[in-house]
């Protein structure tokens, strides 16, 4: 069992670690799916830039498609990778999850679409707890939208298909 697993590992470590670098100078697009510039083919890995010696961003792909890519904030003094934005897609290149940080590496919002790519929760954080949230339905307001004050007074809504039905105060 042991033998079984340590196969595993090697055979999985050597797919993520032996990925291709490249900067974003180096791939081109064509109908929305990333090629490397060096022979044509669709690209599988990761790009990277930098600012001076700082990364600002990174994308990876998997057969042309991009599967996820990140900003970055920078800050001069050290080398930092704190994300500053963070965007996850499906295989169509649609949106899946678009997630931001604050410079403390806290978790500011998140945002989540359907396989449509239509915003389906949205959800923005103070201090790692959730003081605002909507859900939606093909675009339109669905379902509950929450909301806490800078007070500490909550309210909830209830919307169907974008329209409000009801809201609740709590002090």
């Amino acid at each position: 069992m042991k033998k079984i697993f340590i196969i595993f590992y090697l055979i999985f470590s050597c797919s993520v670690f032996c990925q291709e670098k490249l900067s974003s100078n180096e791939i081109y697009f064509q109908n929305n799916l990333a090629h490397k510039i060096s022979d044509n083919n669709l690209f599988s890995g990761t790009v990277e830039d930098f600012k001076k010696s700082h990364i600002s961003y990174s994308a990876e792909y998997l057969d042309g498609f991009l599967t996820n890519e990140s900003f970055y904030y920078n800050f001069q003094k050290k080398l930092n990778k704190d994300i500053r934005y963070k965007k996850i897609y499906y295989s169509n290149n649609l949106k899946v999850k678009e997630e931001t940080f604050l410079s403390t590496a806290e978790k500011n919002s998140t945002t989540e679409f359907d396989e449509n790519g239509k915003k389906k929760i949205y959800e923005f954080l103070k201090d790692g707890k959730v003081v605002f949230s909507q859900n939606f339905l093909n675009g339109k307001l669905n379902g509950k939208l929450f909301n806490i004050d800078k007070k500490g007074d909550s309210c909830i809504s209830y919307y169907s298909n974008g329209k409000m039905i009801s809201t609740n105060f709590k002090k």
